[in-house]
């Protein structure tokens, strides 16, 4: 939404469990261009390394479209419980998606450490974004204070999931 300024409504997420589409962008003329690979985070990763100062070549398998089969499926909501959470920060701008952010990677490291259930992710950062978030960010000093009060915000309810 932010990188291309594109709002919320325009944004349409589908479920590809094959991992393979990385980005779809339809243009006004009705077409559609993708970004296709193998379920590797090699490639986005040495790409933000490199800082484009690298010339990238074969760095992942080429795909074998002679045995590709994609499928895309509409979202769950119940599934994917806090897409509809970033549709709404998203709504609401300021802060809230800093907030959004910082109370899932707090949630999220906690369930990867085995402290907390899958589902107390969502209920975490949906607790997270009761605050009031409606700052906005003039500086990466403000970023770094809200991402750090959201992150203490989410310890304090991951302390009532323990």
């Amino acid at each position: 939404s932010y990188l291309f300024n594109m709002p919320p409504e325009s944004i349409e997420v589908s479920v590809h469990r094959q991992s393979v589409v990385h980005s779809m962008i339809r243009t006004r003329d009705g077409a559609v261009y993708a970004q296709l690979s193998p379920p590797d985070m090699t490639l986005p990763i040495i790409g933000a390394l490199s800082d484009g100062n690298v010339v990238l070549e074969n760095v992942v398998r080429p795909l074998d479209f002679t045995s590709l089969t994609l499928t895309f499926e509409k979202v769950d909501f119940d599934q994917f419980p806090l897409l509809e959470s970033a549709y709404e920060v998203l709504e609401k701008g300021k802060s809230y998606p800093i907030a959004f952010n910082a109370a899932n990677e707090v949630a999220v490291y906690e369930f990867l450490d085995g402290k907390i259930g899958f589902g107390d992710i969502s209920r975490t950062v949906r607790k997270v974004l009761q605050s009031d978030f409606s700052m906005g960010a003039g500086s990466y000093e403000d970023i770094l204070g809200i991402d750090s009060k959201a992150r203490a915000l989410a310890e304090e309810a991951l302390s009532e999931c323990h």
